[in-house]
C-alpha cells in the first residue's frame, strides 16, 4: 500500500514538471524585454513610472532600470530584482535615456531603451537682487548684485539710477554682468532699479531706496526761493533748498491767499526740491517752505508771491476809513484806514503818510500787502492822510483824506442811563430830535459803545431828522449837538443791533440741504448780511437782480467798500410769508438751487424785508458769526 502511493506520487510530480516545462519552455536562445512608461507632463518636478516586462528565455526573471541625462553616466533606479515597477523623479531638464534590462533563470539577459526630452518646469520669474548697503555716508561705494529664480534660463541683467531731482537713467543695459557699483557725488535720496530678464523676455524689476548722508557741522538754513510775481491762473515755481545740518533734506510746501486762514498742502516731506503752485485768482499768496534734515531738524521760510490780473481800467484809489464820514476825532483816539483800489493790475500794495497843519508829509508805513493801517491822532489840528496804492505793474494812485483832531468842550444835556433800542442788523435807524426852537442847529455823531472815536453823520443844520445804518453788531450811541444861539448842549440815544431768529432758521434749512449732498455748511457773514439787508430794501423798490439805478446787484460791494471775492451769487424771492415757503420755492428752482448747493461758496448773507427775501453767497468769509456768539 505505501509503495503504491509512492509510485503514484512520483508519477504525479513527473506529470506536473512535464506540464510546467511544456508551458514555459525548456530552453531559449534569447530574452525579450518590454518597457512601458507612465507619467504626467515631462518637466522638472514631475515623475515617471517605469514598468518592465520580459518573455522568452527561462522564468523567473529579474529586472533592472537605469537612466542618464544627456551625456552623463548611467544612474541605477532599480537594480536586478523581482520588482517590475520603479519611479524616476525628474529633477533636471534635458535629454533623458531610460534603459530597462531583464535576466532569465539561465542567466540570459536583454535590454531596451527609450528616450525623452525633459523640459524645465515653468515657475514665475523672481528678482532676487540685493544691495550691499541702503544707507551710506558720502564717498562710500554701493554695490548692487542682480539675481533671479524661476522663469527660463539663461538670465540677463540691467541697472538704472534716479535721484530725487533727476530722471531715471540706465547705467547698464541687459547683459550677463550681474553686478553694478556706484559712488554718489553728493548726498541725497537715490533709487537704483535692478532688472532681470529670462530667455522668454519676461522682465522683473526690483528697486532699492538708498540714502547717502553727509554731516556738515553747520546750522540748518532754509534757502528756498519761488517766483514772486505770476499772472492769475499761472504757475509759481518753488525751489526748496537748504544748507547745513545733515543732508539729505525733505521738503514741505504749503500756500494760502493772505486773506485766507488755512494753508493748502502742495507736497509733504517730499524728497524732490521742486514744486509748482497754480493761483486761480489774483491776490497776494503766502508760500511756506519747511526743510527737514536727515537728523530731524527743521527750518521754515515764508515767500510772498503776487498773482496779478490785468484790467482794462485805469488804476483808481478808493481807500477810506472802515466807516465812511470819519472826520472828527478826540485827541489820542484813532481809526483804521482801509487801503482799496480798482482797475490797474491786481493785486495792490499800500503806503501811508500824513501831514499836520500844513507840515510836510511823513511816511508812516511803506508799501505793504496789508491794506489796513491803524492811524492815531495825537495833535490838535487838521490832518491830511495820504494813501498810496501800488498795482502789479508798479503804477501808483493817491487818495487824500482830511481828518480833524479836536478836544470837545460840550456838556451833557441830560443825565441818567441810556436806554438802547433794538434794531435788526443791517437796517437803518431813523431819529427825530425834539424841536429846540426857531433858529436851532443840529449836528449828529455816532459810535459803538466800546469805542472812543465818534463818526460824524451830519454837520450843523436846521434838519432835526437823521438816519444811519450801523455796519457792525453791538451797541451804538447816537449823539446830537444842539446850538440854539445861546449855548451848545448834547444828548445821547442808544441802540443795539441783532440778527433776527428767522435768519438762523433759514440758515439751518440751507445747511440741511447741503448736508444731504455732502457739502460744507455755510456760515453767516456779517458783511454779506449787511449788504443783503440793503438789497432786500431795494427789492421793494425794483424787484430783480438789477438795482434801482440799473446796475447789477454786485455793484453794492464797491459802493459800500465791502471786501469782494471772486465768487458772489444772489437769490431773491417775492411774496412768501414764511422761511420754509421761501426755501421750498428756491429749492424747486434749478438756478436758485444751484446757488444754494454750490460747492465753492463758504458764507451767506440773509435778509428778510416783509415779503421780500434775499440771499448773498460768497467764497470768502469777512466776519462770521454763529447764533451762540450772537
Amino acid at each position: 500500500m505505501k509503495k503504491t502511493l509512492g509510485v503514484l506520487f512520483s508519477f504525479i510530480c513527473i506529470c506536473i514538471f512535464a506540464f510546467s516545462v511544456s508551458v514555459v519552455g525548456v530552453s531559449a536562445a534569447s530574452v525579450t524585454v518590454g518597457i512601458s512608461v507612465k507619467g504626467t507632463t515631462l518637466e522638472t518636478g514631475k515623475s515617471l513610472i517605469v514598468t518592465v516586462s520580459a518573455k522568452d528565455g527561462r522564468a523567473p526573471y529579474k529586472y533592472k532600470v537605469d537612466y542618464k541625462m544627456d551625456n552623463s553616466g548611467w544612474i541605477t533606479a532599480m537594480d536586478y530584482g523581482n520588482e517590475t515597477v520603479t519611479e524616476i523623479q525628474l529633477t533636471t531638464a534635458g535629454h533623458m535615456t531610460i534603459r530597462a534590462s531583464a535576466k532569465d533563470a539561465s542567466g540570459l539577459s536583454a535590454s531596451v531603451t527609450k528616450e525623452y526630452d525633459i523640459e524645465e518646469k515653468y515657475t514665475e520669474l523672481m528678482n532676487e537682487s540685493n544691495a550691499s548697503d541702503i544707507k551710506a555716508k558720502l564717498g562710500t561705494a554701493i554695490t548692487l548684485t542682480a539675481a533671479a529664480t524661476g522663469g527660463k534660463k539663461p538670465y540677463t541683467y540691467s541697472f538704472a539710477v534716479e535721484s530725487a531731482d533727476s530722471e531715471l537713467t540706465t547705467v547698464q543695459d541687459f547683459s550677463g554682468n550681474s553686478n553694478y557699483s556706484f559712488k554718489p557725488s553728493k548726498p541725497g535720496y537715490y533709487t537704483v532699479y535692478t532688472y532681470v530678464r529670462d530667455s522668454d523676455n519676461i522682465t522683473v524689476e526690483k528697486p532699492f531706496n538708498i540714502v547717502v548722508t553727509q554731516e556738515t557741522g553747520k546750522p540748518l538754513v532754509n534757502t528756498s526761493s519761488a517766483d514772486t510775481k505770476v499772472k492769475a491762473g499761472g504757475t509759481a515755481n518753488v525751489s526748496a533748498l537748504a544748507t547745513g545740518g545733515t543732508a539729505p533734506y525733505t521738503y514741505t510746501v504749503r500756500y494760502k491767499n493772505t486773506s485766507d486762514e488755512v494753508y493748502t498742502d502742495v507736497v509733504t516731506e517730499s524728497k524732490s526740491s521742486k514744486a509748482a503752485i497754480t493761483f486761480v485768482r489774483s491776490g497776494f499768496y503766502s508760500i511756506k517752505v519747511t526743510v527737514k534734515d536727515y537728523d530731524g531738524r527743521t527750518a521754515e521760510k515764508e515767500i510772498i508771491t503776487a498773482s496779478t490780473e490785468q484790467t482794462n481800467r485805469a488804476l483808481i484809489n478808493v481807500s477810506a476809513p472802515l466807516i465812511s464820514h470819519k472826520s472828527l476825532f478826540n485827541k489820542g483816539s484813532g481809526t483804521v484806514i482801509k487801503g482799496q483800489a480798482l482797475g490797474g493790475t491786481k493785486p495792490y500794495k499800500f503806503a501811508y503818510s500824513y501831514s499836520i497843519n500844513g507840515s510836510d508829509f511823513k511816511r508812516v508805513r511803506d508799501f505793504s500787502i496789508d491794506p489796513d493801517y491803524n492811524m492815531t491822532f495825537d495833535t490838535i489840528g487838521k490832518y491830511i492822510v495820504r494813501v498810496e496804492a501800488l498795482d502789479g505793474n508798479d503804477k501808483t494812485a493817491c487818495r487824500y483824506m482830511t481828518v480833524n483832531c479836536v478836544t470837545p468842550s460840550y456838556k451833557s444835556m441830560e443825565g441818567g442811563e441810556i436806554l438802547h433800542t433794538c434794531v435788526n442788523y443791517g437796517r437803518t435807524i431813523s431819529l427825530t430830535i425834539p424841536d429846540a426852537g426857531d433858529g436851532a442847529y443840529y449836528s449828529f455823531y455816532y459810535k459803538k459803545s466800546d469805542e472812543n472815536v465818534w463818526q460824524q453823520l451830519r454837520g450843523y443844520s436846521h434838519n432835526r431828522n437823521v438816519t444811519l445804518r450801523p455796519r457792525y453788531l453791538g451797541n451804538y450811541i447816537v449823539r446830537v449837538f444842539i446850538d440854539d444861539g445861546k449855548k451848545v448842549r448834547w444828548g445821547d440815544y442808544g441802540y443795539y443791533t441783532e440778527i433776527p431768529d428767522e435768519v438762523y432758521e433759514e440758515l439751518a434749512l440751507v445747511n440741511k440741504n447741503r448736508k444731504t449732498a455732502g457739502l460744507n455748511p455755510l456760515v453767516i457773514d456779517t458783511e454779506l448780511t449787511f449788504l443783503a439787508n440793503i438789497r432786500a430794501e431795494e427789492l421793494a423798490v425794483s424787484y430783480g437782480h438789477n438795482r434801482p439805478d440799473g446796475t447789477l446787484y454786485d455793484t453794492i460791494f464797491t459802493e459800500y467798500g465791502a471786501e469782494r471775492s471772486q465768487l458772489t451769487l444772489e437769490n431773491i424771492a417775492e411774496g412768501y410769508e414764511t422761511v420754509s415757503d421761501a426755501m421750498q420755492a428756491w429749492m424747486e428752482s434749478e438756478g436758485h438751487r444751484d446757488n444754494i448747493m454750490n460747492p465753492d461758496v463758504t458764507s451767506i448773507g440773509i435778509a428778510i424785508n416783509g415779503i421780500y427775501w434775499e440771499q448773498l453767497f460768497s467764497d470768502n468769509i469777512a466776519d462770521s458769526i454763529t447764533q451762540d456768539e450772537e
